[in-house]
């Protein structure tokens, strides 16, 4: 492995690092933990599903960070990209659904993605995408 590789390997590895600390240092504390801690943001319903949408893109970063660091030879297709999206929404969600008293009617929204995920996975498996294609 080349230095410049190894840096950049290093540099993600504590990316993801700090995103996974992010997202579990916000689901675990009381007020939401931002990126740079400057700001406190007032609560409210909007901020709260801000909160949900950066915590489901921590998420997503630190495993595809992770996968690109210890499964460097492995193929990743745009439905597995699109199945982790959603399910690092879903998890995300029903986690602050489950924290939180006033959320829900936010829960017919992370059913929808829920079911959208197992859709996906379903549709974009190697089977069933040899079945619809042209022959």
């Amino acid at each position: 492995m080349s230095t410049v590789r190894l840096l950049y390997s290093i540099f993600i590895l504590t990316a993801a690092i700090w995103s996974a600390l992010v997202v579990v240092i916000s689901l675990l504390g009381d007020k939401p933990f931002l990126f740079i801690p400057t700001l406190i943001v007032a609560p409210s319903d909007l901020a709260d599903r801000a909160e949900v949408l950066r915590l489901s893109f921590f998420t997503s970063f630190a495993y595809f960070s992770f996968l690109h660091i210890f499964g460097a030879d492995k193929r990743v297709s745009s439905g597995h990209v699109l199945v982790s999206i959603l399910t690092s929404l879903t998890v995300i969600g029903g986690i602050k659904l489950l924290t939180a008293e006033s959320y829900a009617n936010e829960t017919v929204f992370i059913i929808v993605f829920g079911l959208t995920a197992t859709m996906v996975f379903l549709a974009t498996r190697p089977k069933v995408r040899r079945y619809f294609r042209n022959r």
